[in-house]
């Protein structure tokens, strides 16, 4: 499946963007994003089939792979799998003018900063790690945008990286919760499918309440890029470069999604 989606995602790219990616280089970029933020969904996979399905049965070896999985969890769910593209030589440090304008940044808006990298993915975003407090760039986000909406990009990033502790805690919890798929074959085996689904309607309705908190803290992201841009409308700039080079349209009709539309964002911006 993810190869037939590998194949239709080039394919779509070919056709539709100015450049067209070749499938390897389409496909290192996939894979760098999968490292980059989905490092735990890896470590969900490979915990939940070496999980015994009756915990009594196994339970020196259920508890020993119960506590590494889920730490290894917590670690890529947090910290993202940064540290990997890093020691991998494929997440390299920002060029030096940049890095300089992100620290200064950083110190007007009293803002923590650990590092700023680029990595090799062929689409125009970047990424704050709140936990670790390090920002990443794409290396197309800033093939299309120059210093001045790059510096505004940065504001919205350090925006993340700065959010109040409750927010960075909430955030926080749904990546706890979802560490009790861990025992999803053993609870489903021992207690039944009602004991199950009632489990994820749990983890369900606790993704959605923190889905409302992203969207939150991506306006309040928004807000903070504009308060510290040289100009408020070189920020609104820098959005709509970002989503014409990603085709995304301006209005996506999605409700239940972490960023606003793209017209929202341009009129909160003025």
């Amino acid at each position: 499946a993810l190869a037939g989606a590998l194949l239709v995602g080039w394919r779509r790219a070919r056709l539709f963007r100015r450049e067209a990616p070749t499938l390897g280089g389409y496909a290192r970029g996939v894979g760098v994003e999968w490292v980059l933020r989905r490092p735990h969904l890896v470590v969900l996979t490979v915990a939940m089939a070496g999980m015994p399905q009756v915990l009594v049965q196994e339970p020196a070896w259920a508890t020993v792979w119960t506590g590494v999985c889920a730490i290894a969890f917590l670690a890529a769910g947090l910290a993202s799998g940064l540290p990997l593209l890093i020691a991998a030589r494929i997440a390299r440090p920002v060029p030096e003018a940049l890095g300089a304008r992100v620290a200064a940044m950083a110190r007007g808006m009293g803002v923590g900063m650990r590092g700023a990298w680029i990595v090799p993915w062929p689409v125009a975003n970047a990424l704050a790690l709140i936990y670790t407090r390090q920002i990443v760039f794409t290396e197309r986000l800033l093939e299309v945008l120059d210093d001045d909406e790059v510096d505004s990009v940065t504001a919205h990033e350090l925006g993340h990286v700065g959010e109040p502790w409750p927010a960075k805690t909430g955030r926080a919890v749904v990546v706890v919760l979802i560490t009790l798929l861990l025992l999803g074959a053993p609870v489903l085996f021992t207690l039944g499918l009602e004991a199950g689904l009632a489990a994820f309607l749990v983890l369900l309705v606790t993704a959605l309440l923190v889905r409302k908190l992203a969207r939150r803290m991506e306006e309040r992201a928004d807000s903070v890029a504009g308060e510290h841009a040289v100009d408020p409308l070189v920020y609104a700039r820098a959005l709509e470069k970002i989503y014409e080079a990603n085709l995304v349209p301006a209005v996506t009709g999605v409700r239940h999604q972490a960023h606003p539309d793209l017209w929202d964002r341009m009129v909160t911006a003025g």
